[in-house]
């Protein structure tokens, strides 16, 4: 029995065991209702101190200036001499 098809249901069998793979990813099979163990957090969580704006990019533009800087400066030097 010669098979008409070979690949394409190689290509079926591989993209069927993705779908799987990924699937059960996803479904577990002990549900969190079911479980017996008790997540409990027993101090808050202390606020963060972050001192940075939301929004601030002054660091990111300085960065960026100093590393123009470090690629112009030998640059200009070479085509001096």
């Amino acid at each position: 029995m010669e098979m008409k098809y070979p690949r394409l249901l190689l290509l079926f069998m591989v993209c069927s065991v993705l779908v799987l793979l990924t699937a059960s990813n996803f479904i577990s099979p002990v549900r969190a209702e079911h479980t017996n163990t008790v997540l409990i957090q027993e101090s808050p969580t202390p606020p963060s101190e972050d001192s940075s704006e939301v929004g601030s990019t002054d660091g990111i533009l300085l960065m960026g200036a100093v590393i123009v800087l470090i690629v112009t400066i030998p640059l200009f030097i070479e085509r001096k001499k």
